[in-house]
């Protein structure tokens, strides 16, 4: 008794002080931070409310840019509201404004209020909130106690580059995480005999989250195949029912937030890169994407063929690796179910995948590294190299070594060190993998045994 209360006070003190280091550090930030991602849905909301009718920001994108242009000049704009449409200006001058995302995201922004000062302050509370409560659930479910899960959380505020660059840019990936974090919980809570109403939702949930950021393809296809594997034939085909319903009311609420279902057209003509949409301009400094790398470096392949390669390369790799390095491919047809019914372990898959084989990755995206950090990394009960390498991972990801590191490399040595620091987490990742292959399926010599 005296032991478990006396590692609750080291806990408490430590979350004390790691709370504090956070909580000064986030008010420092605070005053340079422009919020440029939520500018769009904000905007659009705002320009909703003022005219009275719905805005479709895919046609009249420089109407909007105006419009917020001349909101941000107003002696009485903050000055977070007219740092992010300088960026804006800065970036896109022709249209003020670079609204990508889909229909259904906007809608979901209906909540802010018109005020950019409060909704910033508002969405920043927000982000907190997700990434808190998000790492704290995965750490619960991978076996930790509250003192070191609370921990984990308040130090991935004060310290991890992905997050505090979505809170800077006010863009939506922290709480991607939580929804996704929420997601791999449910799946592994066994809602069909807890919670039946919740199963039911499952999959719907998976279809509304692509709806609203179709970067989470991959994550969704992963966990949608997860629900298959563990779910019988009536419960599979309820879900695709219910998805469907999901697909249509998420079509349906973008294209009313819009203005009409021609929305839904407009968004994937822009994204293609209509009327300089934020696809056509997504290179340089600010995109992470290996595969974009390496198409500037050596241009043979283009953007798609060397996203065909990642994948490529990236299923082998997770062959290899359930198969003991291709020498025992017995392995692999049981060492997939396994990796497929792990709803964490599956999930952790497709985020490093949607890393690997994007040609757009954008740093507050890296968030979502979260999910395979907590699954490879925390409270294993033992260290070995997918710890060890998980762990150098979120060092790598750490303010205090990115700002060690800004000074001695610069320019395009930056850019490639940033872009690959989540990569050990892959490595952390094939050695999960291959342990899991070995775990559930036995060499020759155990086959051939009698029972």
């Amino acid at each position: 008794m005296r032991l478990e209360l006396a590692a609750n006070a080291g806990w408490a003190t430590l979350l004390l002080v790691l709370l504090a280091y956070a909580i000064v550090t986030a008010r420092e930030d605070y005053a340079s931070q422009y919020a440029a991602d939520l500018y769009h849905p904000w905007g659009i909301h705002v320009a909703r409310e003022l005219t009275g009718r719905p805005v479709d920001p895919y046609v009249d994108t420089a109407a909007l840019g105006a419009f917020l242009g001349r909101a941000a000049d107003e002696p009485a704009a903050s000055l977070s509201l007219r740092a992010a449409s300088a960026f804006w200006q800065q970036r896109n001058g022709a249209a003020q404004i670079e609204p990508s995302a889909t229909p259904l995201y906007y809608a979901l922004f209906a909540f802010l209020p018109l005020d950019f000062d409060a909704a910033h302050s508002l969405f920043a509370r927000l982000q907190f909130l997700a990434v808190g409560v998000g790492v704290y659930v995965l750490g619960r479910m991978r076996g930790g106690a509250w003192g070191p899960s609370a921990c984990g959380a308040v130090a991935v505020w004060a310290t991890f580059v992905p997050f505090a660059r979505d809170v800077e840019l006010g863009s939506a990936g922290s709480v991607q995480f939580l929804v996704v974090a929420a997601l791999v919980a449910l799946a592994r809570a066994g809602m069909a005999a807890r919670r039946p109403w919740l199963d039911a939702l499952f999959v719907p949930l998976l279809a509304f989250l692509v709806l609203a950021r179709p970067g989470s393809a991959l994550i969704a296809l992963a966990l949608a195949a997860h629900y298959v594997q563990v779910s019988g034939a009536q419960r599979t085909l309820r879900g695709s029912a219910l998805a469907v319903a999901g697909l249509g009311a998420g079509i349906a609420l973008g294209a009313w937030w819009m203005g009409g279902f021609g929305a839904w057209r407009d968004w994937y003509l822009y994204a293609q890169g209509t009327n300089g949409g934020m696809l056509a301009s997504a290179t340089g400094d600010r995109n992470l994407s290996i595969v974009a790398m390496l198409s500037q470096a050596v241009g043979v392949l283009g953007v798609r063929g060397w996203a065909i390669a990642a994948a490529l390369v990236f299923t082998a790799a997770v062959l290899l690796a359930l198969s003991g390095r291709g020498r025992e491919p017995w392995r692999i047809v049981p060492g997939v179910h396994a990796l497929v019914s792990d709803a964490w372990l599956v999930t952790s898959v497709a985020v490093l995948a949607t890393f690997a084989v994007s040609p757009v990755v954008w740093w507050h995206e890296e968030v979502l590294a979260l999910v395979p950090l907590m699954r490879l990394c925390l409270w294993r009960g033992k260290v070995d190299g997918a710890t060890l390498a998980a762990a150098l991972a979120f060092v790598l990801m750490t303010r205090p070594l990115l700002e060690a590191l800004a000074g001695p490399l610069q320019g395009a040595a930056l850019h490639a060190f940033v872009t690959l620091s989540w990569t050990p987490l892959t490595a952390a990742l094939l050695l999960e993998c291959a342990a899991v292959a070995r775990a559930v399926a036995p060499g020759p010599a155990a086959q051939a045994a009698p029972a």
